[in-house]
């Protein structure tokens, strides 16, 4: 069936059947229209209080991060409850005065909620810690994130994501992996940037709870100075109405074998963790099949320090039970991953690892793997009938797994937006193309111009 509905200066919402039970559908329904409201408010004066020095949740970077604050990122946000604590990491030269910190979504009724300052703290290495509290008058949902300090103001875009009163028990994700999104004049990389925006737009349809991307987000770049797939791939991100965790991969490496760290001045860390209830996530770059010793000592500093966190994940691009993560490079410096990996997944109890690059489905599971090893199949175009997958899973709190095999993809369920929706048009058209045998709820959201 295909559904294409005009929305006129509004946002559109779809609902239906529920996603938790990881059911891929085929029939949309519109049913109700909502409004957004813009306000502003004025920031509130906030206490503060002393905050005990912790290990930084990144690695050293090598470039300064576009928007000035380290952590939480576009590409490794922070998940956070009522009454817990943000902790933001930002660059110390910027902040001249007290720092304010906030909160701001085009998609709630308030556009901008103000946080408590509790504490600051220099850390070193230029980084300035700010501790936050999250109060109870935030609606759930992924948010911006402001510091202000004087007349500077840093923003990290889809930042934060507020989980309510307490974090999940189960875990509603999309894995989506290898785009090779690329803005050269080829037919291949435009059309797989096109993909990735309709991807985009399924997984705002979808609304799990996360998306987990393991890597080649762009495809690789011939040049040093090639930072535009970078910066347009990340101002498609922007456009995710859902938190998105992201590692490397091969081709999103190239940069940096060129002296570019560009993944990390629009993305996040090379490598890192994120951690939030009884769920954390571990991010392996695995470069093109090789991996320096300090990452892998700090990782194991970082999976030691999780290790009573029930379930562990683990993302790499590179399919640890492959050939090519199994040499030893000595002369090069470079350590074998797969004793590591496997040593880890053992000793820590490890749940799930998610890889890519194979560009196909492959689900292996213990005992020839110490714990259920998932590879999807490709977000970018390699045939006329396969293209744009994505595979929808629970992960539940007691490190149960249940997944959609094989991997869907756009072919069978489609949303297209066929004018931009971030507040340039008064109207936007969608089509909502389902060839599969069942139902689903889509949320389809759009900022416009003006509203009615």
């Amino acid at each position: 069936m295909i559904t294409s509905i005009n929305i006129k200066e509004r946002v559109a919402e779809f609902s239906g059947l529920n996603m938790r039970k990881v059911r891929i559908p085929n029939h949309v329904t519109p049913t109700s229209v909502i409004l957004i409201l813009l306000l502003t408010l004025i920031l509130l004066p906030r206490a503060r209080i002393g905050a005990e020095q912790q290990a930084m949740p990144f690695p050293k970077y090598h470039t300064d991060p576009l928007n000035g604050i380290f952590f939480p990122r576009i590409g490794t946000p922070a998940f956070v409850v009522y009454h817990g604590s943000l902790e933001v990491y930002v660059k110390k030269d910027l902040i001249s005065s007290e720092p304010t910190v906030c909160l701001r979504s085009l998609f709630t009724e308030r556009y901008e909620y103000a946080l408590e300052v509790l504490a600051t703290e220099d850390v070193g290495d230029g980084v300035l810690k700010i501790t936050a509290r999250i109060p109870e008058n935030i609606p759930k949902g992924l948010f911006n994130l402001t510091v202000k300090s004087g007349a500077t103001e840093l923003t990290e875009p889809n930042a934060v994501y507020v989980f309510g009163e307490e974090y999940p028990g189960n875990l509603r994700v999309l894995h989506i992996t290898d785009n090779h999104y690329g803005v050269r004049k080829k037919a291949k990389l435009l059309k797989n940037r096109e993909l990735f925006r309709r991807l985009i737009a399924v997984a705002n349809g979808l609304r799990p709870d996360i998306v987990l991307h393991t890597g080649d987000l762009i495809d690789g770049i011939a040049r040093a100075d090639e930072e535009d797939p970078f910066m347009s791939v990340y101002r498609d991100l922007v456009r995710l109405r859902v938190p998105c965790i992201i590692v490397q991969g091969n081709n999103d490496n190239t940069a940096i074998e060129k002296g570019s760290y560009f993944w990390e001045k629009y993305i996040g860390p090379l490598y890192g963790f994120v951690k939030f209830g009884n769920y954390s996530f571990f991010l392996l770059d695995a470069d093109t099949g090789r991996v320096q010793p300090e990452q892998i000592s700090w990782l194991r500093e970082q999976i030691e320090s999780c290790k009573d966190v029930p379930v562990k994940v683990l993302m790499i691009h590179y399919p640890y039970h492959s050939e090519e993560l199994g040499y030893y490079q000595k002369g090069k410096g470079f350590v074998s991953v797969v004793p590591n990996i496997t040593n880890w997944l053992e000793g820590y109890n490890f749940s799930l690892v998610l890889m890519g690059h194979w560009h196909v489905d492959n689900i292996t599971r213990p005992p020839k793997v110490p714990a259920l090893s998932i590879v999807s199949d490709a977000g970018q175009y390699d045939d006329v009938n396969d293209y744009g997958h994505y595979r929808p899973m629970t992960i539940w709190e007691d490190g149960r797994v249940e997944f959609v095999d094989p991997s869907p993809s756009l072919a069978t369920l489609s949303v297209e937006y066929l004018q931009r929706y971030d507040g340039s048009a008064k109207g936007v058209s969608i089509i909502v193309s389902n060839k599969m045998d069942s139902e689903i709820s889509l949320v389809l959201p759009a900022v416009l111009s003006s509203y009615s």
